[in-house]
């Protein structure tokens, strides 16, 4: 922590001999080097959530094919809309907190710093609440056997079991239609639990670190070691932390509700 503050220091000392005068001194790039390091690993980042929701919207219609769960009898949209709305109002508190700190308001700091960590808790809960209400819940694989000899797959959830089936028979008479096993929504049942929990877990783990992250922070501002000299520190944590924010907004525009 100290080192950090340091560090902090030296470059703020190294940008007023070069005649920059912020707190900041850019490198021969014209961006200082702990956050050029930071925009590139959230670009690689980016490229990596990328794949993951392409990998999902690509897969979709495999999953709906073979017989998988169909993602809208599960995904509930009243709580992903109020976790959405919660990290959203924890970008506030984020950017609340780095004018605190850019003007040496330490309540303030510590204040908005922990509401924002309160906020990333909550939705790691509402998550976590998520996941479990997935697990507990299950769907079949119901084979259908056309009078023309073709076979059709669709997943059913276990809910909607009785009345789909009976949907089914008057929909196509005189088909064999076979109802497979129970399976939980998870991980490896489907194509479904694979790239959804894939791409949300990786999500979680993302604001988890983040979490951890910006409680460093609020201690090293505790302790005294934050002030506007190296606001680099909050702003740094901060741009991840967006970061995370705009990746969810995303799965949530994506997945929940296309």
């Amino acid at each position: 922590m100290a080192q950090a503050v340091a560090h902090d220091q030296k470059e703020h000392a190294a940008g007023a001999a070069h005649g920059h005068g912020g707190h900041h001194p850019p490198t021969s790039l014209g961006v200082n080097t702990r956050k050029l390091g930071l925009w590139t690993f959230i670009s690689s980042e980016a490229i990596f959530f990328t794949a993951l929701i392409s990998t999902y919207l690509v897969l979709k219609p495999r999953n709906l094919a073979l017989g998988g769960p169909v993602p809208e009898d599960f995904l509930g949209i009243t709580l992903t809309a109020i976790l959405a709305f919660i990290l959203l109002m924890s970008s506030l508190t984020m950017v609340l907190a780095l004018n605190a700190v850019e003007h040496n308001d330490r309540r303030g700091t510590h204040l908005w710093l922990g509401a924002t960590i309160l906020l990333g808790l909550m939705f790691l809960g509402g998550q976590t609440y998520e996941f479990n209400k997935l697990w507990s819940e299950g769907f079949h694989t119901v084979t259908i056997t056309k009078q023309d000899g073709k076979i059709e797959q669709i997943g059913v959830a276990e809910h909607h079991l009785e009345a789909e089936l009976e949907h089914l028979h008057e929909e196509y008479p005189g088909a064999q239609i076979q109802q497979g096993p129970r399976k939980p929504v998870t991980w490896t049942t489907s194509i479904f639990g694979s790239t959804f929990f894939t791409l949300t877990g990786f999500h979680g783990t993302h604001v988890g670190i983040g979490v951890i992250w910006l409680s460093i922070v609020l201690a090293m501002s505790l302790r005294g070691a934050i002030s506007s000299r190296n606001s680099l520190t909050v702003e740094m944590a901060g741009l991840y932390w967006h970061f995370v924010d705009l990746v969810w907004v995303a799965i949530f525009t994506l997945i929940y509700l296309i």
